[in-house]
């Protein structure tokens, strides 16, 4: 059945505010898609259920991926070693999550995506407790000295607060500058502090030691060897990393295969970090883009595997949206509208930054209104 004129300007539309409002706000695309698709339907709107809008949702992440993998710098920023262990966990448990999706019903799916939304409101209330009652008190400032990125920033295009990170395979060892995490100011101390004297031009030097952190390879001469970047080395096996790295990649591919939401784990790792794990601005985003990928990749290539195949097990192949020909015209709008919303948010990210806390604010009411409107239509509808 080809969709309607209607579902097509529907879903373009999530697929573009989708992508608008993650590059505006750092929420995202998943909730912001569907948040806007459960407006709709709750409006009046039924021409697709729940499912659909999930297949649809990841075809629109799918087609920014791209843009997303050239911004964070993946090659230069992402954290390999953490890598090793969230990939192989999310590719397998990511089509465990579509395989439950396809035979779960639609109310159970929609009880599990709305308490999903408001654990991620939460969060973002937890992490933004002191900005809001700074602004309570003071009862105004400017919007970027509170200015924190979250975890769900790691779905979409965001300005890089720490441009002077280095780049390494595994980790930025040290900064010299304020490092935004969750909410959470971290501040490290530079490699030296100078005292200048009142008697003379020379300056007292201070070390310090860097912390968690693996001394950088020598050379032969003593000298730090330039072949190798300085990089703390995770240990893989029984301990509190390996343990904590692969339940939330696990748990973050099975949510975002079942309902296409696969962030309040992730918020929760980054949040924090199992010791001695410290991430950066650019860290964190290019090691979650990657975690992303991995995830949205591997469900469209679920979604494909369906189409192509079309086996019908105990029945279950009745369940699961797959694509159909005559929707063409509804996978390319969808697709142009979504790269199209991701552009201009972040050109409009330029002009709005300094309002931003305050349309993120609006975006977490809306995020509980999201939450709640599922959750309560699971009963109901």
């Amino acid at each position: 059945m080809t969709s309607s004129t209607a579902t097509i300007a529907v879903l373009s539309s999530c697929g573009f505010f989708g992508n608008f409002g993650a590059a505006l706000t750092g929420f995202g695309e998943a909730i912001i898609f569907l948040f806007i698709w459960q407006v709709v339907y709750l409006s009046g709107y039924n021409d697709s259920d729940f499912k659909f809008a999930i297949f649809i949702q990841c075809l629109s992440l799918f087609s920014v991926q791209p843009f997303l993998l050239w911004e964070t710098s993946v090659v230069k920023y992402s954290h390999r070693r953490i890598l090793l262990l969230f990939v192989p966990i999310t590719l397998v448990l990511t089509p465990v999550g579509q395989y439950v999706g396809g035979i779960a019903p639609i109310p159970l799916m929609k009880k599990i995506a709305g308490v999903v939304v408001l654990f991620v409101a939460f969060i973002e209330t937890h992490t933004r407790r002191h900005a809001l009652l700074r602004r309570c008190k003071k009862g105004e400032g400017t919007d970027d000295d509170d200015r924190a990125a979250t975890a769900i920033a790691t779905d979409v295009p965001q300005e890089l607060d720490n441009a002077d990170a280095p780049a390494t395979g595994d980790f930025p060892i040290e900064s010299t500058k304020l490092t935004f995490t969750f909410g959470i100011t971290a501040c490290n101390p530079p490699p030296e502090s100078e005292f200048a004297t009142n008697s003379s031009a020379s300056t007292t030097t201070v070390p310090t030691t860097p912390v968690a952190q693996d001394d950088p390879p020598q050379s032969n001469d003593g000298a730090p060897s330039k072949s190798t970047a300085p990089a703390e080395r995770i240990e893989f096996g029984c301990n509190r990393v390996t343990s904590d790295t692969v339940i939330a990649g696990g748990l973050s591919g099975f949510l975002g295969g079942m309902i296409g939401i696969r962030t309040p784990p992730l918020m929760l790792y980054f949040l924090h970090p199992p010791k001695p794990l410290v991430f950066d601005n650019h860290s964190q985003r290019a090691t979650g883009v990657v975690i992303m990928c991995t995830s949205t990749v591997f469900r469209q290539v679920f979604y494909l595997y369906e189409t192509f195949t079309g086996d019908d097990v105990s029945g279950y192949q009745s369940e699961v949206v797959v694509y159909q020909k005559e929707d063409w015209k509804l996978y390319v709008y969808v697709v142009a509208f979504s790269i199209l919303g991701g552009w201009v948010g972040g050109r409009a990210f330029e002009y709005v930054k300094n309002a931003r806390e305050t349309i993120r604010g609006i975006f977490l009411v809306l995020l509980y209104m999201c939450g709640a409107s599922l959750f309560i239509s699971a009963f109901t509808a």
